[in-house]
């Protein structure tokens, strides 16, 4: 009720207006599909980067729709990278990454599990980007150390996004690839600026954060003032 498409075209105007250029959303969303085609016709310049969760036997056809929409890169999707690493289909992952190359665009790959980043990279795919969850275990929700090692299902176990927060952090500070951190702020548990601060301070390059339209304002200066206090950071900015 809230979100029509004249607010959500409203938002992408504000998103813009504040210095956000790019968004991730998936393309077999038709509705999205339509709506961002309007704002584009109406001068609208915002940028998108398409997750998708393409059929392993017909992938093709979902990378070259997504760039048809006006995708500027394409990523797997995390639920997707995570269960295609662990049913031990790296040769999937690996030609969805080179199918989308081949296209022209960036690939990138998202995941839950630090093992799916660390199997990707072993196996030598290189994506030009991956999207790997990150935030501090220090907010209310936290689980607790006993249920920590379940397999991680984003629609079934609440507030459990990035299992090993310090293992990711060590891992990604001797990679060489463009990180965007999602999940910081764990479904809004962890206040703006404290989540930012600790995916930026902690070698992240982007953060994709779900805000409303309201939000947009605060937290985009908030994450200017830790961006300005974390030039100098440990890890190279890759991006």
């Amino acid at each position: 009720a809230y979100f029509t498409d004249e607010k959500i075209m409203e938002t992408w105007a504000q998103c813009e207006a504040h210095g956000i250029n790019t968004m991730i959303f998936n393309p077999r969303d038709q509705h999205a599909v339509e709506v961002f085609r309007r704002y584009r016709a109406r001068g609208g310049t915002i940028q998108f980067l398409a997750q998708v969760s393409p059929p392993q036997k017909d992938m093709l056809t979902a990378i070259k729709r997504a760039i048809d929409l006006g995708a500027v890169g394409l990523l797997l999707h995390g639920d997707v990278g995570d269960r295609w690493t662990r049913d031990g289909s790296l040769d999937q992952v690996g030609k969805f990454l080179e199918g989308v190359k081949a296209q022209g665009v960036i690939a990138g790959m998202a995941a839950h599990e630090l093992s799916s980043v660390m199997a990707v990279e072993k196996a030598g795919l290189k994506p030009d980007f991956y999207m790997k969850t990150f935030h501090s275990t220090n907010y209310w929700s936290t689980r607790r150390p006993d249920q920590m090692q379940e397999v991680i299902d984003n629609y079934g176990i609440d507030n459990y996004w990035c299992r090993d927060p310090q293992g990711t952090l060590r891992f990604f500070q001797e990679l060489e690839r463009p990180w965007i951190a999602y999940k910081v702020l764990a479904a809004g548990a962890i206040h703006p600026k404290a989540g930012f601060q600790f995916a930026f301070e902690n070698g992240a390059d982007f953060c994709a954060v779900g805000i409303f339209d309201f939000q947009i304002a605060e937290d985009v200066a908030l994450a200017n003032q830790v961006l300005a206090a974390t030039r100098n950071r440990e890890r190279a900015w890759i991006a």
